[in-house]
């Protein structure tokens, strides 16, 4: 059996996948009340959807991708647990929905110096758009 179970992240799991996302050492929010439990609540079902991976009973990490705009809002592991797949595997599943959704393509934006960036590229992603201030914008076609 697998260490690692991956579900759709539930209410109850908020504070948990605050934690991860106040954890991450790149991509850090200058101003963590920027992201509020509300936002992660719309992710859940309303405006999106979130997937989320558990090793024994811990949540190890999370993704969100937005429903209507096929934007991923969120991809982000447990420092501690990085390198093991979970990433690939938490973006695959928002892939897979976001084209049985009927999306073509889906969109994200990372800052142009970290893992992230170079995590995206080396899955395929395309770099459109570079901003001043360090903001890239990256697109993936989508498989029907």
């Amino acid at each position: 059996m697998s260490q690692f179970i991956y579900r759709l992240a539930v209410s109850n799991d908020i504070p948990q996948l605050q934690v991860i996302r106040g954890a991450v050492k790149e991509n850090i929010l200058s101003d963590p009340r920027k992201v509020t439990a509300e936002m992660y609540e719309d992710y859940l079902d309303k405006c999106g959807r979130t997937w989320l991976c558990e090793s024994k009973g811990k949540i190890v990490g999370f993704a969100a991708a937005n429903r209507e705009t096929a934007n991923i809002w969120a991809l982000f592991i447990d420092p501690e647990f990085e390198g093991l797949g979970i990433g690939q595997k938490l973006m695959s599943q928002m892939l897979t929905w976001l084209a049985y959704l009927g999306h073509t393509q889906a969109n994200l934006s990372t800052d142009n110096k970290t893992r992230a960036a170079r995590f995206y590229l080396k899955n395929g992603w395309k770099l459109v758009k570079q901003y001043d201030d360090g903001e890239i914008e990256f697109i993936k076609e989508l498989r029907k």
